[in-house]
């Protein structure tokens, strides 16, 4: 029998929690800072939000999406951890 997308994303989400991986969001301020990003950046939505997120928190971006690179704090290449 086939598995659903969503039974594959409960596992996923089952397996970063056991691996100590949490999720961020953002307040509803922060989210209005989004739309900013996506217009200085020529950054698609999702993009704009993880950047935002990376910022608040100051983490790395650790991505293969070349989009990142427009922003001063570039991007880390997967291969380069």
């Amino acid at each position: 029998m086939r598995r659903h997308i969503s039974d594959h994303l409960g596992t996923f989400i089952d397996d970063l929690e056991l691996r100590g991986i949490r999720t961020v969001s953002l307040s509803n301020d922060e989210l209005k800072q989004v739309p900013y990003w996506c217009k200085k950046y020529g950054m698609d939505f999702d993009d704009a939000y993880q950047y935002v997120v990376a910022d608040r928190c100051r983490l790395k971006l650790v991505s293969l999406d070349h989009d990142f690179d427009r922003i001063p704090q570039g991007r880390i290449h997967p291969k380069d951890i």
